[in-house]
């Protein structure tokens, strides 16, 4: 195996590992806070909770 190929291969494996930590924590840590209508935890201090109007 050439140097060039491992290289690459590493580069590869760097990329997929970002790509499925990166789908990892938007499943598992935003997707908990939109299903319970919470803001993410980076979010919490600036969120703005604006009540919609009950229609009657």
């Amino acid at each position: 195996m050439s140097l060039s190929s491992r290289i690459f291969f590493c580069i590869f494996l760097l990329a997929l590992g970002t790509a499925t930590a990166l789908s990892y924590y938007c499943y598992m840590v935003l997707h908990d806070y939109l299903v319970e209508g919470e803001a993410p935890p980076e979010e919490e201090q600036r969120a703005v909770i604006i009540p919609l109007p009950s229609i009657e």
